[in-house]
């Protein structure tokens, strides 16, 4: 019937554009997913994708891509834009990890897809929240020394002082901030 010959046309569509996959993938250990606009199916992915999601690549070609995103998260939108935007996506065991998405819109043998460069930012959203637990510490320090400190930039501005140096100095902070030692 029509359902047979529509299924074989996709799957000829999908091995002439995973025939292409190759080169791309090699070019980025990003994930790649390509994705019908029109239905929001996964067409296409590599195997980065697979390792990703925790996903084989059949079981990826199943899947929409409001699948992959998490629930709390998924914001459907019937023309999503082009370019970087943050997410958080679920692997297969249900885990949530937070990701960078690129995406770009092309068309592959007559079909309008969004080709998206999918990246794992875990790693630099543990290091931002490193570093600023890290200033703040820091800052407490500062803020609770008996000691008069302050910083100066290149020009010798001050700018950082803290409680104890105003004290001494009898000036507020708002004088001292931005002038020159």
């Amino acid at each position: 019937g029509p359902g047979v010959a529509g299924s074989r046309s996709l799957e000829q569509g999908r091995e002439r554009l995973y025939s292409r996959l190759p080169a791309l993938s090699s070019l980025t250990r990003d994930p790649l997913l390509f994705v019908d606009r029109k239905t929001g199916r996964i067409l296409e992915a590599n195997g980065a994708a697979e390792e990703a999601y925790g996903r084989s690549r059949e079981d990826l070609l199943v899947c929409a891509l409001r699948d992959l995103e998490d629930p709390e998260v998924f914001r459907a939108s019937a023309d999503p834009p082009e370019g970087l935007e943050e997410s958080l996506h679920r692997r297969s065991d249900g885990t949530s990890f937070p990701v960078e998405v690129n995406r770009r819109r092309a068309v592959i043998d007559g079909k309008e897809l969004d080709v998206l460069a999918v990246r794992d930012i875990s790693e630099r959203r543990r290091s931002e929240r490193i570093l600023r637990e890290s200033e703040e510490r820091c800052r407490r320090i500062v803020e609770t020394s008996l000691e008069g400190v302050c910083a100066l930039d290149g020009g010798f501005r001050v700018t950082l002082v803290n409680p104890r140096l105003c004290e001494m100095l009898g000036y507020p902070q708002e004088e001292l901030l931005g002038r020159e030692v």
